[in-house]
């Protein structure tokens, strides 16, 4: 069994689709990196792991359980995100 599966994952705001059809899985130990376009998803789906926010449609399983909004290890250190920002000094 896979440590992350994503089945079917989409994400909807009103009439706007941020995520359609999302299916990955990560086995444990293995490192994965998200990389698009600005307004591609990419946040949004990490707001998804983190329990921040709920897939529109679709199953994120952490350890073969679902788990909803605030349920994933939020505050206890299992799962973080840090922002990442480029900055150009011209001197």
């Amino acid at each position: 069994m896979s440590y992350l599966q994503i089945r079917n994952v989409w994400k909807t705001y009103d009439d706007n689709v941020i995520l359609e059809k999302l299916n990955f899985s990560i086995e444990k130990g293995e490192f994965c990196t998200l990389i698009g376009p600005s307004g591609c998803g990419k946040s949004t789906f990490l707001r998804m792991l983190l329990g921040q926010d709920t897939p529109s449609r679709g199953t994120i399983l952490l350890e073969g359980e679902s788990f909803g909004k605030r349920d994933a290890g939020v505050g206890d250190g299992t799962l973080a995100l840090a922002g990442q920002s480029i900055w150009f000094c011209t001197s």
